[in-house]
């Protein structure tokens, strides 16, 4: 009886939220938006919002003044958010693009969900079968326990530093992609058509890209896959003991057609129970398996902890003339920045949005996690041109 009563209040502290969302209304709210419209802005500490479970068929952002915001449900497979938008579909008369697609679009820095299903429902009904169930462009974003469902292109981990720990992810095309560093921590990665994992578009001066660690990939009877195709030349994909069943083809990657890209794409593997043949990819020795750990991968320079939830941070604000011009799709100029930041005579300044990095010895102005008017474009540019980040001396 002692027992049964400390798990049952271990269950209900688990459960604890600032607000609660129900569709059948036993909450605040009915609907996940509304839950999120209803959190603090500029927030410094996690606000909760426990979903109930239930199949919430709504379209969510979260929007960049929303950070520490946490999405907490009883169970992925109750907790279900979908939506069913595709690429092709029209919307005021014109064909939607795939990077309008998402169910939920993550912006906020310090976002986290726990048992929440992400779905896209499109499926491979639309005229190419693109349909995001979440786009990640937030800094130090988390997920426990979440399933991520669709078809092609179901998770987009585009900007910033993304831990997924005990997740389902699962597609048929270019499933996992973008340009983010993500480290996958004991991840179940199931196939459903013929197709590729990932497309890794990492930028040429980001030193990693997505880490698959103690993963397991198993799929549909008779699909095929390979683990990843660049979608830009520096694309960076790592799997680190990870259990592979005959879905997987033997070749292991992809070139995208592009031949070039064998020069440039980072592609490695360590441990796993298949050896794949593609001769230009790496096959990793112990000692350089080792250096691959959530500490060198997603610290960054704030020495970010995504296991214990903590960081290294000196608030400061932003000048007013600067914030003015990060409100603007344009290229940032970064005069008034530098010139702002130089006054602090060389205080190491650390800010969701802006940085000195001691290493670089640059002052970093991260754009794509605090400007929502530049996200969609930035995924369409060349990603070394990409005003996702700025350095300037």
């Amino acid at each position: 009886m002692v027992l049964r009563l400390l798990l049952l209040s271990v269950t209900a502290t688990a459960l604890q939220a600032d607000l609660i969302v129900d569709g059948k209304g036993s909450g605040q709210y009915r609907t996940v938006q509304e839950a999120v419209n209803a959190a603090p802005t500029h927030a410094t500490t996690t606000f909760t919002i426990r979903i109930k479970p239930g199949r919430y068929h709504e379209r969510i952002i979260v929007p960049h003044d929303k950070p520490h915001l946490r999405l907490l449900g009883d169970d992925a497979a109750t907790t279900i958010v979908t939506f069913d938008l595709y690429a092709g579909k029209l919307q005021d008369g014109k064909p939607n693009a795939t990077f309008r697609t998402p169910t939920v679009t993550v912006i906020a820095d310090d976002f986290s969900a726990e048992n929440i299903t992400f779905e896209n429902s499109a499926g491979p009904k639309s005229p190419d079968g693109q349909a995001v169930a979440i786009a990640i462009l937030g800094d130090r974003a988390v997920f426990r326990k979440c399933r991520f469902l669709g078809w092609q292109d179901t998770l987009l981990s585009q900007t910033g530093r993304h831990y997924f720990e005990d997740c389902y992810i699962e597609g048929a095309v270019d499933f996992i992609f973008g340009g983010a560093t993500a480290w996958f921590e004991r991840c179940l990665i199931h196939v459903r058509g013929n197709g590729y994992i990932t497309a890794a578009s990492t930028p040429q001066d980001q030193a990693y890209g997505y880490v698959f660690s103690n993963c397991k990939i198993d799929g549909e009877p008779g699909a095929q896959t390979y683990l990843g195709r660049p979608w830009r030349d520096y694309a960076a994909t790592v799997f680190l003991n990870t259990s592979m069943s005959d879905v997987v083809r033997p070749a292991g990657w992809n070139n995208w057609d592009k031949p070039e890209r064998e020069k440039t794409a980072r592609y490695a593997e360590f441990g796993s129970s298949l050896q794949t043949s593609a001769a230009w990819t790496r096959k990793l020795t112990a000692a350089q398996a080792a250096a691959y750990t959530i500490r060198n991968v997603l610290a960054g320079p704030d020495q970010w902890n995504p296991t214990s939830g903590t960081r290294n941070i000196t608030q400061w604000k932003i000048p007013f003339e600067v914030r003015r011009q990060m409100s603007k799709p344009t290229r940032l100029n970064t005069a008034p920045l530098v010139a702002a930041m130089s006054s602090h005579n060389g205080l190491d300044v650390k800010h969701p949005s802006a940085f000195f990095d001691s290493t670089r010895g640059d002052y970093i102005v991260s754009w794509a996690s605090t400007l929502a008017a530049n996200s969609f474009q930035a995924y369409q540019e060349p990603v070394e041109d990409s005003p996702r980040l700025f350095f300037a001396r």
